[in-house]
């Protein structure tokens, strides 16, 4: 692989969490030493978020490329487990830690690529029906077998092709605030860092609003939830709540019923839709407007379907079954009117959340790109027998998937709609 550097331009940060509820899972001191994030790695957004599995492992996601290859488009991101809980750095994670975007079809992965035209640009997903419809992509369930704490991997996930006038996208992972205007790179380029980041460093400290208590609808008085206010951001292509949701009493262990409003949503009748237990409940009052969460169009069953675009709850929020776990969770609403500074959130049925304050992106990506190298990529096939488990920050600029594979899997692209009244 082989870099050839060009061109010139200069870049800041992240939100907060919940306390810790157990203990965390330490490691020996022989643990071997960890690879320090390379210093020529460029990170145009990060997001740190907290596992709701009942680990309460607190990672770092990054973007560091949105790169155009033949017949796709290859996201380069990563993971970095923070050793915040007295971990041992270069401590093996724990297995069962799950890190919140899978899905059980359509591609796997719950990421998108935003435009600022209302289309979302989903995973490629493999068209053999006998690989359960697997995304060209680093899958989840491998590369966080090899997740260690204090260390950065780097992963990819290919989608369809991006129209020629598309020169940014935001990047959507399910559970957090997007990664905003991204640039998309040409073919054989890759942007080059502005400067180094340390992927590996402790977040900064949380500033959570205060917990609003309610009881969900139908639940007995001793079962009661807490929401908090994480962030909230506006950008080209929406505008995205960070907020969490507790479980403050101790629920029946068996129950895997929906947490019903106001943290989901209840579709109107005769609307089919893929789930309702999704985090779609709270809306956004705008002066006199009331703005709900929007919704993708889908090609999986039932037909006509659309499927929230904010976070699906399933085994990943498993800790919101037992008293003192919580989830982190995003929704995403229409992009809110220029100079907004502030919003209502409205939680139907309990509260209001008043004059949030509405954050600039923490980082703006144009200004962390320096300028733009030409390299000659190597490539990866994927196989089912051996798929590709991620990469070291030292391998950057990672191998693109061989284009000669793209022909086994699906593009799909769905719109940006609200919900039907």
């Amino acid at each position: 692989m082989g870099l050839l550097v060009a061109s010139c331009s200069p870049p800041r940060e992240e939100p907060g969490l919940f306390g810790n509820r157990r203990p965390r899972p330490t490691s020996g001191a022989s643990s071997p030493a960890v690879e320090p994030t390379n210093r020529q790695l460029p990170v145009l957004g990060e997001q740190v978020w907290t596992s709701g599995e009942g680990l309460d492992l607190t990672m770092r996601f990054a973007v560091h490329a949105v790169r155009r290859m033949a017949g796709g488009t290859v996201l380069d991101w990563s993971v970095t487990p923070l050793a915040t809980g007295g971990q041992t750095v270069g401590a093996t994670v724990p297995s069962t830690v799950d890190l919140g975007l899978g899905r059980p079809d359509d591609g796997d992965q719950r990421l998108y690529l935003l435009d600022d035209r209302g289309r979302a640009y989903r995973p490629l997903s493999d068209t053999d029906p006998e690989v359960f419809g697997h995304c060209l992509c680093t899958p989840l369930w491998v590369a966080k077998l090899g997740l260690r704490f204090g260390e950065t991997r780097l992963l990819q996930t290919v989608f369809a092709p991006l129209p020629a006038d598309v020169d940014h996208v935001d990047v959507s992972l399910a559970n957090s605030i997007p990664f905003w205007r991204v640039p998309v790179m040409a073919i054989g380029t890759i942007p080059l860092a502005a400067q180094a980041t340390d992927l590996a460093r402790a977040p900064d400290a949380p500033a959570p609003s205060e917990p609003i208590v309610f009881v969900p609808p139908g639940d007995p008085p001793d079962r009661r939830r807490a929401i908090r206010i994480l962030d909230l951001q506006s950008g080209p292509s929406g505008t995205t709540l960070s907020w969490s949701v507790s479980t403050v009493d101790e629920p029946p262990r068996w129950t895997l019923a929906p947490i019903g409003p106001p943290v989901t949503v209840q579709a109107p009748a005769g609307v089919p839709i893929r789930s309702d237990n999704v985090a779609g409940g709270p809306q956004l009052r705008v002066g006199a407007t009331l703005v709900s969460a929007r919704w993708l169009t889908s090609r999986q069953p039932p037909r006509g379907s659309i499927e929230c675009l904010c976070s699906h709850f399933g085994l990943w929020a498993g800790s919101l079954r037992i008293a003192g776990g919580s989830a982190e969770v995003a929704t995403t609403y229409a992009p809110l009117p220029p100079g907004t500074t502030r919003v209502d959130v409205v939680l139907p049925g309990i509260g209001t959340a008043a004059a949030v304050p509405v954050s600039p992106p923490a980082l703006d990506a144009d200004r962390a790109v320096l300028g733009v190298g030409r390299v000659i990529a190597t490539t990866w096939t994927y196989r089912t027998d051996a798929p590709p488990p991620g990469w070291p920050t030292g391998a950057w600029p990672t191998p693109l998937p061989d284009a000669g594979q793209l022909d086994q899997y699906r593009a799909r692209v769905a719109r940006v709609v609200d919900l039907p009244h």
